[in-house]
């Protein structure tokens, strides 16, 4: 079954609009039809009884007026009375008549059928006897059965008024249903409009969710997982220019990747050269040197290590970027024989700078890749040496919390200014705070040391209090003891 897909996003919001605003449409309509039809059964109800009672009471007055124009014309015989009798007898059988058509009783038309023949035997006695007569002065015969009718009149009025009183009580009834069934309309569609315009507001955000899940993959350099977009027809367009964008960047990526170790391969060869030469002049092998050309070949020697440094950043950068960086060798080490190790091979450059190194800890053997440790305190060390001014202080630290073996190392330098420090781990950051020296870093050195202390299963952050003197940096480094999966099975054996 193919599903409909709107051309643009315009198209999918009056989509959405039309799925929200139908229902509530329909029943708005419904809602008037069912109002409307009440009000004119109400209206009709309220006219038709209206009209019944005036009817029912002009019934009683017409009975009236009858029976005084018959007892005139019995005892005065003028005609013209007769001829107001007939005339008040026209409409009194219309009245009749207006009444049987009314949504009355059977018990009331019975009522009114009496009235019409007991109203026309006295009309065929008013006409078969002579008025004015001494017998019809004595009694006036069927004349005398008036009363009899207008007790008959009043009581169909009497019953009439119930009747309108039941049919208007039916009528409050219906309206209470009807109220009823709006109330349950409203009330099962709300529920239905909110999930029309939940399933619409879907419809609209999901492509849209899409496309920044895209934009962030690609923003953080993750260029393996394929953009698809599903949705209006111009969003599947934009996913496709992100898809072939995802592709060219994984052909830069891969490209620069391809420079980035060529490059290196280049310049480790002149370099390896460059820094036998300048430790064979350091060490007078050609030949003694004044205190002037030694300086000199110390400087070459320093900065050829550092030059050498920042090629190995970029080709450790380049394994890890492409995911191809061997796991861990893990074997017991101690942290303390590794840290002593890099603070000797940074000799040189803490004594060009005059920064003394406090080393605090105990023995501890931790389960680690012994050269990968390497790079992670030589990389801290030589950020805190850059940031730490001339006759500043280092500090660092070893320690056990937990099943953590937690290493430290804290600078007396400016410290990190709090709006950067979520980014200094983000490879080739460069932070505002100056240093002091010429050469500026790569800004590969705590990315390298991020990815390879995950790599350990341990964790790196910028520890919130203060470096020696109550100022500076401090970088802490946790690993845990063992490997990760044999801490995890550890854990859930505890667990259950």
């Amino acid at each position: 079954m193919k599903f409909y897909r709107p051309a643009s996003v315009l198209q999918l919001a009056l989509v959405a609009f039309a799925l929200v605003g139908i229902p509530l449409a329909a029943g708005l309509v419904a809602a008037t039809i069912a109002v409307d039809r009440l009000a004119a059964q109400g209206s009709r109800a309220v006219m038709g009884a209206t009209q019944t009672i005036e009817t029912g009471r002009a019934l009683v007055d017409q009975l009236t007026a009858m029976e005084r124009f018959a007892r005139q014309y019995r005892l005065l015989g003028d005609p013209e009375l007769l001829e107001l009798y007939e005339t008040r007898r026209a409409e009194f059988q219309a009245s009749l008549v207006s009444l049987r058509a009314a949504p009355i009783a059977p018990g009331q038309r019975q009522k009114l059928a009496d009235l019409e023949a007991g109203e026309a035997t006295i009309y065929e006695a008013l006409q078969s006897t002579s008025p004015g007569s001494p017998a019809e002065l004595e009694t006036l015969g069927p004349v005398e059965e008036f009363p009899e009718l207008a007790r008959v009149a009043r009581a169909v009025l009497g019953d009439l008024s119930h009747v309108i009183g039941a049919e208007l009580a039916a009528m409050r009834i219906q309206a209470s249903r009807a109220q009823r069934l709006l109330s349950w309309q409203a009330t099962a569609l709300i529920p239905g409009v909110v999930v029309l315009a939940s399933l619409g507001t879907m419809l609209i955000v999901r492509p849209l969710r899409q496309m920044d899940r895209a934009i962030r993959r690609l923003g953080d350099g993750q260029f393996d997982q394929p953009i698809q977009i599903r949705g209006p027809k111009d969003l599947e367009e934009l996913g496709q220019r992100l898809e072939w964008l995802r592709v060219r960047l994984l052909e830069l990526d891969e490209q620069k990747a391809q420079f980035l170790r060529h490059v290196s391969h280049e310049l480790k060869t002149p370099l390896t050269a460059v820094r036998e030469g300048a430790q064979l002049l350091s060490d007078e092998v050609v030949g003694g040197l004044n205190e002037a050309q030694a300086d000199i070949a110390r400087i070459l020697s320093a900065n050829s290590v550092r030059l050498q440094k920042r090629i190995e950043d970029l080709l450790n950068f380049s394994v890890i970027a492409h995911g191809s960086a061997p796991p861990p060798v893990r074997e017991p080490v101690d942290p303390n024989d590794i840290i002593a190790e890099v603070v000797n091979d940074q000799a040189v450059a803490l004594r060009a700078r005059r920064i003394a190194v406090e080393r605090v800890g105990e023995p501890v053997t931790v389960r680690a890749d012994a050269g990968k440790l390497r790079v992670i305190v030589d990389n801290l060390l030589s950020n805190a040496i850059k940031f730490t001014p001339r006759n500043g202080r280092i500090r660092i630290s070893v320690g056990v919390q937990d099943d953590w073996v937690k290493i430290e190392v804290a600078d007396s330098g400016p410290g990190i200014p709090a709006a950067e420090r979520g980014r200094v781990f983000e490879p080739f950051f460069q932070g505002h705070t100056r240093h002091e020296g010429h050469v500026k870093g790569t800004g590969l050195g705590l990315a390298i040391a991020r990815e390879y202390v995950h790599a350990h299963g341990g964790q790196i952050e910028v520890a919130d209090e203060p470096g020696p003197g109550g100022r500076g940096t401090v970088m802490r480094v946790q690993l845990p003891f063992a490997e990760p999966d044999r801490l995890l099975i550890a854990e859930r054996a505890e667990a259950s």
